[in-house]
This record gives C-alpha cells, structure tokens and sequence, in this order.
C-alpha cells in the first residue's frame, strides 16, 4: 500500500514526463484506442465503429477509438493481402493503420480526419501491439 506522500510523489513525477501519442490495442474489446494528445476531449461518433475523440478547446481531432479492429483488418487484408507486410512481430505503425483506413474510407471528411491523425502518428513515430491479431498474417 502506499502513503499519501509516495502518492503525492508518483502524480509530480508523472506530470513532470512530456505527452507523446500513443496508440493501445485492447484484444477483450477487440477495439484500437489513439491518443494524438493529452487535451480534455469529447466523443463524436463517426460511425457504428469509429468514435472521434475532439478537442474541447479546438473541436480538433485529437485521438479516435476503432471498434472491432479484427474483422477490420481480416476483411481489408482480403482486399489488399499485401498489407499484411506493415504488420510486425506482433506491432503495427499507428500511420499505416490509417492509410488502410483511408483507403477504406469514400467520405472525404472521415477521409480527412484520418490524414491529419496520421500524421500525427507518423511523426511521433506511433506503434500498437496487436497482440493476436498477428494471427490474420500469418
């Protein structure tokens, strides 16, 4: 258990560390979570299986959440089964998780949503572990 003060430390520490975007792959929820920053957000549904995370401040893009990202890839890889290249030892480039969105994508705006998201993640050099999804490749 910790005191209050290890506590008190642990969040100065904590908040004393840089934001850097992250991306995370919950194989449960079967559902890919990117954060391109650190800002109060709300959510805006895209569609049935994406959820855009906006700015409070901005109304900015800031992160998305994609559910089932499984039968995403294993329908996309049946279109383009080259793709299965940019997947890892079990690790995808977030930026090229996008690409494939975007090809999926025939809304110009979602479209749009999606490039300004990767290049976020391309430029901060942004990875998820996809855990068991690497079973679709191999």
């Amino acid at each position: 258990m910790y005191t209050e003060q290890e506590i008190d430390d642990l969040a100065k520490k904590s908040a004393s560390i840089p934001f850097r975007p992250m991306a995370t792959y919950d194989s449960d929820t079967d559902c890919l979570e990117f954060f391109a920053s650190n800002e109060s957000y709300y959510a805006e549904p895209i569609d049935a299986l994406v959820t855009l995370y906006c700015s409070h401040e901005t109304n900015a893009p800031v992160g998305l959440r994609l559910k089932k990202v499984k039968k995403f890839f294993k329908d996309f890889l049946q279109r383009s089964p080259g793709f299965k290249t940019e997947i890892e030892d079990h690790r995808i480039k977030v930026e090229h998780f996008f690409t494939a969105k975007i090809w999926a994508s025939e809304d110009p705006k979602v479209v749009l949503t999606y490039r300004k998201l990767r290049d976020v993640a391309k430029t901060n050099d942004v990875e998820a572990d996809i855990g068991d999804l690497a079973e679709l490749v191999a």
